[in-house]
C-alpha cells in the first residue's frame, strides 16, 4: 500500500478534500469513531490488520505508514511482528514492555544497521482478561521461544527487553542457552527482588475489593452478582462505562504508556484490560526468582535517570560484563532513537560501523 492510497484513505474517512500529513489524525479533525472506521476500512479494502492501540499511541501519518508496513510483514503468529526486513541470519528481537504492545519500538529501529531483521514480540490480547492475574515469566519465556522457532528464526544476534520484557528476555536466554547473545535491558526490575505486599495469594477477592474501594470509595461492591475477582472487575467495568468522569479519573492514575494507548479512545473494556495487565506484570516482576549465577556474557542496561529502578545494578550478578547507559528520561521516554544509537553502536550493530568498540 503506497502513500497515495494511505492519504486517500484518510481523506475518505475524514471527509476532506485535503489533509496535512505533518499533522496527526486527530489534528486533521479525526475522532475516536473515525479511528475505528479507518482501521476497519484498512482491513476491508486492503486486508491489512493494524492494532488500534499502536495507532492511538502515535496517530501521525508517518506512524500509520510504518504500522501498515509492519502489518504486511506479520508472520505465522500475529504476536510476532517483523518491524523491518534484513538478512535472515542477522536477527534482533525486541520484547514488549508493560503494556504488552510493540509499536513504540519503531522509534528505535532507525539507528540499527539495515542488514538486521528486526522482530518484536507483543503480548497476546487473548491472554488479557479484565481482571488481574498471576503471570508466570518462565512460561511466557518458553512461549516466546516457541514463537521464534515456529517462524524459523534460529539465529539471534541480540535480544532487547523493556520493563517486564527485560525479565522475559532474560528468561528466554536462560532457557535457550544456545542463543548466547547480548541482552539489552531497558529500565527493568532485576530478578529475585521482593517488595512488601506482593507476597501471598495473587489478586484474591478480598484484596481486590480493598483495592477497588481505595481507588473508588463510592463503588458498590455488595451486589449479589459480585462473587469473585473476575465478577468484581466485570461489574466495575460496567460501572465505569456508565460514568465517563470515573473513566477519565482511572485513565489519569494509569501508567503513562497506558495513557498513550488510550488517549484517543473511550473503549472502557480495552482500558480495563490494559490497566490490569500492567498490575499483573508488576506482580510478576517481584515474584520471579532464578539462580544467581553470572552465566550471561554481556548485559547492557539502560537506566532512566528520572525514573530509576531500585537496585537495578543487581542485574550485574547474572553476567560477566555489565555495561550501564544512563539516559535523562522517565521510564516511558527511554524508548528513544538516541538510546538505540548508544546501544547498537556499542554492539557493532549500528549505522556507524566505526564505533563497534568503545573504551569504557
Amino acid at each position: 500500500m503506497d502513500s497515495e492510497k494511505a492519504i486517500s484513505l484518510w481523506k475518505d474517512i475524514l471527509k476532506k478534500e485535503e489533509i496535512d500529513i505533518s499533522k496527526n489524525f486527530f489534528e486533521n479533525g479525526g475522532n475516536s469513531i473515525q479511528t475505528i472506521e479507518l482501521i476497519g476500512e484498512l482491513q476491508d479494502k486492503y486486508g491489512v490488520e493494524v492494532d488500534p492501540a499502536d495507532f492511538y499511541s502515535d496517530p501521525s501519518f508517518n506512524n500509520f505508514e510504518k504500522l501498515i508496513e509492519m502489518a504486511n510483514k506479520v508472520i505465522l503468529n500475529e504476536n510476532l511482528k517483523v518491524l523491518r526486513k534484513g538478512k535472515p541470519d542477522l536477527n534482533i528481537v525486541f520484547v514488549h514492555g508493560g503494556s504488552g504492545e510493540v509499536g513504540k519500538f519503531l522509534k528505535m529501529i532507525g539507528s540499527i544497521n539495515p542488514n538486521y531483521t528486526i522482530y518484536a514480540i507483543k503480548y497476546d490480547k487473548n491472554m488479557m482478561p479484565r481482571h488481574p492475574e498471576s503471570i508466570d515469566i518462565k512460561k511466557i519465556g518458553k512461549l516466546y521461544i516457541q514463537y521464534l522457532e515456529d517462524a524459523g528464526v534460529s539465529k539471534i544476534s541480540c535480544i532487547v527487553g523493556w520493563c517486564i520484557g527485560g525479565k522475559i528476555a532474560y528468561e528466554m536466554l536462560l532457557q535457550k542457552k544456545k542463543y548466547d547473545v547480548p541482552l539489552v535491558i531497558l529500565n527493568a526490575v532485576a530478578p529475585n527482588q521482593s517488595v512488601k505486599g506482593i507476597e501471598g495469594e495473587a489478586f484474591d477477592f478480598e484484596n481486590e475489593k480493598k483495592f477497588v474501594k481505595r481507588i473508588l470509595p463510592f463503588f458498590n461492591i455488595k451486589k449479589s452478582t459480585i462473587k469473585d475477582t473476575p465478577s468484581l472487575w466485570n461489574e466495575y467495568a460496567d460501572f465505569i462505562f456508565n460514568h465517563k468522569l470515573v473513566y477519565k479519573y482511572m485513565n489519569m492514575i494509569s501508567p503513562k504508556y497506558v495513557q498513550e494507548i488510550m488517549k484517543s479512545s473511550d473503549d472502557v473494556d480495552l482500558f480495563i484490560r490494559y490497566f490490569n495487565l500492567v498490575r499483573s506484570f508488576e506482580r510478576a516482576h517481584y515474584t520471579y526468582t532464578t539462580e544467581e549465577k553470572a552465566w550471561l556474557n554481556n548485559i547492557i542496561y539502560v537506566n532512566a535517570l528520572k525514573q530509576s529502578i531500585i537496585n537495578f545494578d543487581y542485574w550485574g550478578k547474572f553476567t560477566n560484563e555489565f555495561f550501564l547507559i544512563n539516559f535523562d528520561s522517565d521510564h516511558n521516554g527511554i524508548i528513544d532513537e538516541e538510546v538505540s544509537r548508544l546501544i547498537f553502536d556499542r554492539l557493532g550493530m549500528g549505522i556507524r560501523k566505526d564505533w563497534a568498540v568503545q573504551n569504557d
